[in-house]
């Protein structure tokens, strides 16, 4: 005698399907807005990065590692502090003919212990010092090897050819010379006003 029973059959489990939400009604709307929205008011990167801070964050911190940023921030800061001297001289030149010297010292004194504390004296003392011969800025500063004890004129000219002497005879007293080009009366002519000038050192001979 055969005995029925029910053979199951393999089929796929329908889903029941959403149901539909009406306007104003289920899940309240993002507080976030399109991103078209962001694209047309701040443009594609600038939506990227409101979209995604966290994305950016990240990015932005590989960028960093990868380009070295802590070394160029160390030379940015350190050029910085380098040009400031100059920065300063040339500032104080400028206010120095519209306002008094010892107030207008006195207030960057000030400041400048903000920005570098204990370093504003000697600061102010070479500013000081750059005031008290403010002819030299635009002049030429000349160096060159010297025998102490010995005499040398300086020669220049707009060429390899010397055309004119300088008036003062410089007595060397180190191995090394300086001597600073500012024009009239020592030379014909500031330097900054012709297009190029070549200079010479010539030892004079000695007094018998």
């Amino acid at each position: 005698m055969l005995s029925s029973r029910a053979v199951p059959v393999r089929g796929r489990r329908e889903r029941p399907a959403a149901a539909s939400v009406r306007p104003g009604r289920g899940k309240p709307p993002t507080s976030k807005p399109p991103a078209h929205l962001l694209v047309r008011l701040f443009g594609e990167n600038a939506a990227f990065t409101l979209s995604n801070p966290g994305t950016f964050a990240m990015r932005a911190l590989r960028a960093f590692k990868a380009n070295q940023g802590l070394l160029l921030a160390g030379a940015v800061a350190y050029y910085t502090l380098l040009s400031l001297v100059p920065l300063l001289v040339l500032t104080v030149i400028g206010l120095a003919h519209v306002t008094d010297q010892a107030q207008l010292l006195a207030t960057v004194e000030e400041y400048l212990e903000f920005l570098v504390p204990g370093q504003s004296a000697p600061l102010i003392e070479q500013l000081r010092l750059m005031l008290a011969h403010r002819e030299v800025v635009g002049g030429v500063l000349l160096e060159f090897p010297t025998i102490p004890g010995r005499d040398y004129s300086i020669e220049y000219g707009t060429d390899l050819i010397p055309s004119g002497k300088a008036l003062t005879v410089i007595t060397a007293t180190k191995d090394r010379t300086q001597w600073v080009d500012i024009g009239p009366p020592e030379t014909e002519a500031k330097p900054l006003d012709v297009s190029r000038r070549f200079y010479r050192a010539v030892l004079l001979p000695q007094s018998p």
